[in-house]
């Protein structure tokens, strides 16, 4: 499976796992509505997404992670006190189905400020640690129910 860096080389996902996990939204229901990106529409960079995620103005990306363990200290990093839930999505079917693109860029390679000048070294290297540390896998496209393997509920004040 190709996947497409918008500031950098192209890589292929060679991530043997077959789960991916999503912090949700306090309004998304994927168990019922499946997963929509904040802003389908939206032309938003795949570097700028990682960078600045999907709080303004939205994203055509959904993010989720390659690692359960990591899309915990994501949620707890982004819900404080608060509680949060975490969807398993079954990876395996979202790359099978071509209605949705997937873009690995958990390695941390991704990014390269040498082929895209429209973002500094640093920012180039932000997105590549981000993306790295939380193992960053964006989708563009509707994700149905039926890709929801499970959604499981995290207590708030786990830090």
């Amino acid at each position: 499976m190709v996947v497409e860096a918008l500031c950098g080389t192209m890589a292929y996902s060679n991530n043997s796992t077959s789960k991916l996990y999503r912090v949700l939204r306090d309004d998304e229901n994927p168990e019922t509505d499946g997963l929509t990106a904040k802003n389908p529409q939206a032309t938003k960079s795949l570097i700028q997404h990682v960078l600045d995620g999907s709080w303004t103005p939205g994203s055509q990306f959904i993010s989720c992670s390659n690692n359960e363990q990591s899309a915990i200290d994501f949620g707890m990093k982004k819900a404080g006190n608060a509680p949060f839930k975490i969807a398993e999505l079954d990876r395996n079917a979202i790359e099978n189905d071509p209605n949705i693109r997937v873009s690995d860029v958990s390695d941390g390679t991704s990014f390269e400020y040498e082929k895209d000048k429209n973002f500094s070294r640093e920012q180039c290297e932000k997105a590549n640690n981000f993306a790295r540390i939380f193992g960053e896998v964006c989708l563009e496209g509707h994700v149905p129910a039926e890709y929801v393997r499970s959604v499981t509920p995290y207590p708030g004040g786990m830090n």
